[in-house]
């Protein structure tokens, strides 16, 4: 077994994991606005959501700036962690495994090769 190929694989399927995540908050962000108002309250503020996660998206399986991406995004978890807070610990457990990618994504993309 080929350990660095399986290494390769392996960041490139968490790129790949998070990208869709922050897909899928996109695509609510633009075609259910509504579930995002309810907790920001400021719908300009949906949509920029909407456009930032969307970037981050294309940007992580575009393998581009993935050292500042990563920064972005683990930095952007981190925010909907402290707005959502710990209410519901489902929700906390779910953002915690997505920052948990992130950082790993980080510290993998912040070290020299």
């Amino acid at each position: 077994m080929n350990i660095g190929k399986v290494k390769t694989n392996s960041i490139m399927i968490l790129r790949f994991g998070l990208a869709l995540v922050f897909i899928a908050n996109s695509y609510v962000a633009f075609f259910h606005p509504d579930e995002f108002v309810a907790l920001i309250n400021n719908e300009l503020l949906v949509k920029f959501i909407g456009i930032s996660d969307a970037a981050v998206a294309i940007l992580l399986l575009l393998g581009v700036g993935l050292k500042y991406v990563s920064i972005y995004a683990t930095l952007w978890i981190l925010g909907v962690m402290a707005v959502i807070g710990i209410k519901e610990p489902v929700d906390f457990l779910e953002h915690f495994g997505f920052l948990s990618i992130a950082v790993f994504l980080l510290i993998n993309y912040s070290r020299p090769n």
